[in-house]
């Protein structure tokens, strides 16, 4: 008994218990990156600011144990942690703060428009050198319109450019943030289901045990059997119960992880869908070949890294572009005179100048530019290594997985045979309690390690496809479809 509640205890994995079939690797291809949030994740983003100013809604909430059930799905998981997760929300909000950095510095390449209304007084005693001209009055009202350009044409073009890479990088960031809540959405969704199966053959070993107990029971009162075999098997149930009580607590806890997670309600109990019991492929692993070449072109913090790694490059050049490019300060006024505006017009002022000018400053910050755009490739290089690396690995645990599932249902097969003939044998007097009691735990144990072979795959299969840059609730959907 105290092996099967450690083996519950220290399970890491769930089983994924949801219709599948087998997903091409090219089932999910995500859209090219877009600087415009999507509505729903702007809307959860407005959603969240308000609540930061009048309130959670957590305080509305009942405190309590969990009562209510609610059924789930991996897909409708996966869509959640999308656009739910505040990691997600997050990024997004530095989306936000790239474009705004980014129209910025377009402006800079457009002229600037100046508009002055002012008016002035002059009362005529004393006119320049024409001496004092008494009782004479001017009144004037003096607006002015104009337009100004003041730029370096070069470091500004550059700089918009690089402005332009960062907000791409801040796009496709978003979608990295929303592939890491899904892969730990997914993988939480997996802990809940495995411990909603954990539950279930916990329930099943002190259903068992009762029935054994009875069997004992029975027999003693026949006077065929002893009352040691009695107290064993009460003794064994005891323990199956408090078993099964510590894995509806892990299901308990699994569901409030995913919950927190989500931003659902912690109250509800969650439920994996389950309509049967069997491992889905997501990724065609025998295209393990086709699966670096296939990130490069998915994977959003690879495309994140290779639009900063641009963006600095780009800074480069806008510095050499302030160190020497030339600076252009033009600008054309058109001022009204007058009291009558019709009758008097205007005067026009036109002024322009281009000049070279050497900031000594400049030198280090071009320096400091180059320094940033090697440190940004490394950080590329790195980003990439990291992404095949995580590929490798959900490669190696699924063949690993997949290799261990015939011997963990064998397993199952021979525990059970194994506790028939036992508890036969006890039937028919040739057996004792202790053997019967050894059977039901290894037949639990055989179980809980069929769940957590499938476990072990399922969870590879997620981390594949989230290392590829494909888990998505479309993937999901297209193979429930396949």
């Amino acid at each position: 008994m105290t092996r099967l509640s450690d083996a519950i205890r220290v399970a890491v994995a769930s089983v994924v218990l949801f219709s599948s079939g087998c997903a091409a690797l090219t089932a999910y291809v995500p859209d090219p990156p877009i600087r415009a949030l999507p509505p729903s994740l702007r809307a959860e983003v407005v959603a969240v600011e308000e609540r930061a100013r009048f309130g959670s809604e957590a305080s509305d909430r009942p405190l309590g144990r969990l009562s209510r059930s609610r059924e789930v799905t991996l897909e409708e998981v996966l869509r959640a942690a999308r656009e739910r997760a505040n990691t997600v929300l997050e990024a997004a909000a530095r989306l936000e703060a790239a474009s705004g950095r980014l129209q910025t510095a377009a402006g800079a390449l457009l002229p600037g428009i100046d508009v002055q209304l002012g008016g002035s007084y002059l009362d005529g005693r004393q006119v320049g050198s024409f001496g004092d001209v008494m009782g004479v009055t001017f009144g004037t009202f003096e607006p002015s319109a104009g337009v100004y350009y003041r730029v370096n044409p070069g470091a500004a073009w550059v700089r918009s450019e690089r402005f332009r890479k960062e907000a791409d990088a801040a796009a496709f960031e978003v979608r990295e943030a929303q592939r890491y809540a899904m892969l730990q959405a997914g993988v939480g969704y997996v802990d809940l289901a495995l411990a909603r199966a954990s539950q279930a053959v916990a329930e099943g070993l002190a259903g068992d045990a009762e029935r054994f107990v009875e069997i004992t029971q029975a027999r003693a009162r026949a006077e065929i059997g002893t009352g040691a075999d009695v107290a064993r098997a009460e003794a064994a149930a005891a323990s199956a119960r408090q078993t099964a009580l510590r894995a509806r607590g892990l299901w308990e806890t699994s569901s409030i992880r995913l919950a927190v997670l989500l931003r659902w309600n912690t109250n509800d109990l969650l439920v994996p869908s389950e309509n049967d019991l069997r491992t889905t492929s997501l990724i065609d692993v025998a295209a393990g070949a086709a699966l670096r070449g296939e990130a490069e072109l998915a994977r959003p913090d690879i495309l994140a890294a290779q639009a900063r790694s641009e963006a600095a490059a780009r800074e480069v050049s806008a510095a050499w572009w302030d160190l020497l490019g030339p600076d252009i300060d033009a600008g054309f006024r058109e001022r009204f005179i007058g009291t009558d505006l019709n009758r008097l017009g205007n005067t026009n002022f036109l002024e322009g100048l281009a000049r070279i000018a050497v900031d000594f400053a400049e030198v280090g910050r071009t320096r400091t530019a180059r320094g940033e755009a090697a440190a940004a490739r490394v950080r590329e290089q790195t980003v990439r290594e990291q992404a095949y690396g995580e590929i490798e690995t959900a490669l190696s645990r699924v063949a690993v997985a997949a290799g261990s599932l015939p011997d963990a249902r064998n397993g199952v097969d021979a525990a059970t045979r194994s506790y028939e003939v036992e508890l036969a044998r006890f039937e028919a007097g040739t057996g004792i309690g202790l053997e019967v009691i050894q059977a039901q735990n290894a037949l639990a144990r055989a179980r809980l390690a069929h769940v957590e072979a499938i476990a072990r795959y399922d969870v590879a299969q997620i981390e594949l496809a989230a290392g590829i840059g494909h888990l998505d609730p479309a993937l999901m959907r297209a193979a429930q479809e396949r």
